[in-house]
């Protein structure tokens, strides 16, 4: 979990997870946390910190899992919200970004807080909502 904040928009740190095989040690875990609701929740916001904007990441999450894993759990998590919910989101990383918050992260996180408290591994308390699409229609492209 700790993976996915730090390497969030962190190209530096993204390579560095690359160069070091913990890409690799994530996309080989157990299939417990591709088919298990708790472990998917826990695995797939990590995973969409790694590969977000990182295409070495990107490939090599995706030769070693199938993207219609990520694409299914990110289509569930977008019809799980409700309709005015980005709308509101946008909103608030607005007033957030004017206030004393530097760091897109914290934004990000502080946001997602606001809006559900039910789990901390929630993808919203990891992975902005407003990327989600964006992700998805990437994954859509591979082959």
């Amino acid at each position: 979990m700790v993976l996915g904040y730090i390497c969030f928009e962190n190209s530096d740190i993204q390579t560095k997870l690359n160069e070091s095989r913990i890409v690799n040690e994530l996309c080989n875990l157990p299939t417990n946390f591709i088919y298990d609701k708790r472990c998917v929740e826990v695995l797939m916001p990590t995973l969409c910190c790694l590969v977000y904007h990182h295409d070495l990441n990107f490939k090599t999450v995706f030769n070693e899992l199938s993207p219609r894993h990520m694409e299914k759990f990110l289509m569930t998590e977008l019809r799980q919200l409700p309709e005015q919910e980005p709308q509101l989101m946008q909103l608030h990383a607005r007033k957030l970004s004017q206030s004393s918050f530097n760091s897109q992260n914290t934004q990000c996180s502080v946001l997602a807080f606001e809006h559900d408290l039910n789990s901390k591994y929630c993808l919203r308390l990891r992975f902005p909502v407003e990327l989600w699409r964006p992700l998805c229609n990437s994954l859509e492209r591979i082959e």
